[in-house]
């Protein structure tokens, strides 16, 4: 891990948004939202003045909180975020924290310095969409009465005098061409059910044309079917859809330890759970959160309203169990007279990224209910949805008769040396960087759970990917490959992996300098 991805972290927690996050980001950059992967558009949302305080310091490319030309672009070979005066310009480096980085801080913890006055003024920041850039001072004394004549503009309760002037033609491109902000929400189905449409608008101002730049190319809306419910609907089905009745008199089981949420688009984690829902790929669905403070074996219960004694009924659903430790989905039957729980329906494990409909035969002797039932796996990236719940009257034409499927395990290889390239090739052929996940702790304790935590989503990503075996090298290299290019034991077996054997703190968990902590999934 870098120093400054140390620094840029430790400033969110500190309290502190991406540069980019700015309110006032469309005066500077562009953001390219056609090209940043679904799950990742949060980290590019652009914060209220409410919400985020400029603190009255200019914008600044090279703050270690400002993302790269490049970051999490769905197309590695176009940008998601560009600078607008000069595109050409450095953004994101990791090496440390920017003069104007400790400024904030500074400011914003009054941190204690010395001497009285105005500091001394800092460096013009960039240039503005109207060719305008800033430079601050601040207050180096509590008593700001110690900080006379503050200029005209921008003077603010830190303290911070903010100074502007007029970019040179050099700095400024003057003509600015506009470009696309990000798509607003769906708008409401033109039809309570049935097939209906509905749309949704952008507007041209990320930026707006400048100084006879050009309007942004294509449409600012677009319009999409949409499906709430069938016309014919039952009480027990339900798509989700409908915001006057979202569960459709199913109930959620207050009492678990954690529930279905109603979901629209992806899922907050990485690598789990769908982009969009079944019905139309613009509504909605419920879904499990798998993230912390959810663990393993919690149960989140769905619960229909009451159906009769004997009655036959075909259920069909449909649902989506994509990512590395997916827990189970159950469909149970619960006798109203008894409280006997009697299993349907049960799928454990990853079933890939994709929305899969089974049809199921329900009945019982006594009243009953039916009970949707998502246990969270072993870590995290175990999300599950369901989407789509219909009932016919009869049993199903087609059985569904299935074998739970085992739920994948991480079995211990062994820890071995890597040497290095020999002959153009190293023990495994793919690396990923999981320094981001570092923590900072002296604690044995922690720091074995932690790693523990990198060993499982190391094994994520080779999983993803179809890898069978992977390895921790350096704490935080993560490393995979094709099974027919992995040579773990190539160099043979080393002694360099954490924890040390004579610390006596149980067995090896990742690799340290040139050794690998070796894994493999066992159903791989």
């Amino acid at each position: 891990m870098t120093k400054g991805t140390i620094q840029h972290e430790t400033m969110h927690a500190l309290g502190f948004y991406h540069e980019q996050a700015r309110p006032d980001r469309d005066r500077y950059v562009k953001i390219f939202f056609d090209n940043i992967r679904d799950d990742q558009e949060h980290n590019f949302e652009k914060q209220t003045e409410e919400k985020a305080d400029t603190l009255n310091i200019q914008y600044d490319f090279s703050s270690v909180m400002h993302y790269g030309k490049f970051s999490f672009a769905q197309d590695p070979s176009k940008p998601t975020i560009l600078p607008i005066q000069n595109p050409n310009q450095e953004i994101g480096q990791r090496d440390a924290v920017s003069d104007t980085d400790i400024e904030q801080i500074n400011i914003l913890y009054s941190c204690s310095v010395s001497g009285n006055g105005w500091s001394k003024w800092s460096e013009y920041g960039a240039c503005s969409v109207e060719c305008i850039k800033q430079r601050s001072r601040f207050c180096m004394n509590s008593d700001k009465a110690s900080c006379p004549n503050p200029t005209n503009y921008g003077y603010n309760r830190y303290g911070v005098d903010l100074q502007e002037a007029q970019c040179s033609s050099s700095e400024c491109a003057g003509v600015v061409d506009g470009n696309w902000g990000s798509w607003g929400d769906w708008g409401k189905c033109s039809e309570a059910c049935g097939t209906g449409k509905h749309s949704r608008t952008r507007q041209c101002n990320n930026p707006t044309p400048q100084n006879g730049g050009e309007s942004c190319k294509g449409s600012a809306s677009e319009e999409k079917e949409c499906f709430i419910k069938p016309c014919n609907s039952g009480s027990l089905d339900c798509t989700f859809d409908d915001d006057s009745d979202r569960l459709c008199g199913w109930t959620s089981e207050d009492s678990m330890n954690f529930q279905w949420t109603r979901n629209r688009g992806g899922t907050p984690s990485t690598s789990t759970g769908p982009s969009e829902d079944k019905t139309s790929g613009s509504g909605y669905y419920m879904y499990i959160e798998t993230s912390s403070p959810a663990r393993e074996g919690w149960k989140a219960r769905l619960t229909s309203s009451l159906i009769g004694a004997q009655v036959v009924k075909c259920m069909k659903l449909s649902y989506h169990m994509y990512g590395a430790s997916i827990g189970t989905l159950n469909i149970i039957a619960k006798d109203q007279t008894t409280n006997e729980e009697r299993i349907l329906f049960e799928k454990s494990g990853n079933q890939g990224n994709t929305w899969q409909t089974i049809e199921v035969t329900v009945q019982n002797s006594n009243p009953y209910k039916i009970v949707l039932e998502g246990v969270r796996g072993f870590d995290w990236q175990g999300d599950i949805a369901i989407d789509d719940i219909e009932f016919t009257n009869g049993a199903c034409i087609k059985q569904v008769v299935t074998t739970p499927s085992p739920t994948p395990t991480i079995l211990r290889v062994g820890c071995f040396q890597d040497q290095g390239y020999i002959n153009g090739r190293r023990p495994f052929t793919h690396r990923g960087d999981l320094s981001g996940l570092a923590i900072s702790t002296n604690q044995l304790s922690e720091l074995r759970d932690h790693y523990y935590d990198v060993v499982r989503y190391c094994g994520s990503l080779a999983r993803n990917n179809g890898f069978k075996f992977f390895a921790i090298q350096q704490y935080y290299e993560c490393w995979t490959g094709p099974t027919s290019d992995v040579q773990y034991s190539r160099d043979g077996e080393s002694k360099g992996c954490w924890p040390e054997q004579q610390m006596g703190y149980g067995p090896h968990i990742v690799g340290q300098y040139l050794s690998n902590m070796v894994y493999q999934w066992s159903d791989l």
